[in-house]
């Protein structure tokens, strides 16, 4: 079996839908984001969602725009983070310049122009931080640090470097997990004939714990009719077992097939985690080979006569 391998290619038109899912899943992510944590705001857990948000924003924009190339549909996965946090931020800003004007308003006892208020805003945070703009606000808040605790009460406030700290601890959360989604996204299985996206994943069945060597040395000797006759394709998903998949191109009927083989095992909460062991190509004999292999009834008779 060929390993698989994403040609890393990406079309002009990838680049397009990857700048746009980009921006505009960004904006809506950070934005809806900010507008709930007007109500609630659970550390951790609200970076981790606009994460997999943002991920799955980018793995729309690979998958229309063909990105065949990981490396940068990650970079740009990690650059959707950046904006999903400063949209948050910009939030956040807005909401300041609102209360700051109406409290200059209230201070002046009659309405001003909002040029005027925007000068008497940045006046505050230059003399404050020496920047102004959403630059001197984002420093202002800082300054005044992050409030940490359970809902309902007081908690505490991080001072100016652990602020600091803890928002790049956010911004790393949210741009690891999007960029990570967007980098595997880009490594899925594409026929480059067809120019498009292979099927969905078609379950074969599992190798029990005691065969899973012999089964992965026949798959890398091309013994698919031997490899296949170590499958049981009514067993259930069992922990140490393997589990096995094929994809094939909807449009070409003696295309290449993608085989996947996943290791079953319990991850340190107590829940079944697939893992990927291998994944390469197989050509279409192969996998009728190893198919008919696979579900060719098993001989289970035992050895002795039964007696009455």
């Amino acid at each position: 079996m060929k390993p698989y391998q994403p040609s890393n290619k990406v079309p002009s038109s990838g680049f397009t839908w990857l700048l746009l899912s980009a921006i505009a899943g960004g904006v809506a992510i950070g934005g809806i984001t900010w507008a709930i944590s007007n109500l609630i705001y659970l550390i951790i857990l609200f970076p981790i969602g606009m994460g997999f948000a943002g991920g799955v924003a980018n793995s729309f924009g690979v998958h229309q725009g063909k990105v065949r190339n990981p490396l940068i549909a990650g970079a740009f996965g990690v650059f959707t983070g950046l904006i999903i946090y400063a949209t948050f931020f910009g939030g956040d800003y807005l909401k300041f310049k609102q209360a700051a004007s109406e409290e200059i308003t209230k201070a002046a006892g009659q309405e001003i122009d909002s040029a005027t208020k925007e000068k008497l805003i940045d006046t505050f945070l230059s003399e404050k931080t020496q920047a102004t703009g959403i630059l001197g606000f984002i420093k202002y808040s800082a300054q005044q640090g992050v409030n940490i605790g359970k809902v309902g009460t007081k908690g505490f406030t991080l001072n100016e470097t652990l602020t600091w700290i803890y928002w790049l601890i956010e911004l790393g959360i949210i741009s690891g997990i999007s960029g990570a989604i967007a980098y595997g996204s880009a490594k899925d299985p594409f026929c480059e004939g067809c120019d498009r996206w292979y099927g969905d994943k078609k379950r074969v069945g599992n190798v029990d714990e005691n065969s899973s060597q012999r089964f992965l040395e026949l798959v890398n000797q091309d013994n698919f009719p031997r490899a296949g006759e170590q499958i049981d394709p009514a067993a259930n998903i069992v922990a140490n077992s393997l589990e096995i998949h094929l994809q094939e191109c909807p449009n070409c009927p003696t295309g290449d097939s993608v085989m996947t083989i996943n290791r079953a095992s319990i991850d340190g909460k107590g829940n079944l985690e697939l893992k990927q062991v291998l994944q390469g190509t197989i050509s279409r004999h192969q996998q009728s080979q190893f198919l008919q292999a696979a579900n060719t009834p098993k001989n289970t008779e035992t050895d002795g006569d039964s007696s009455s």
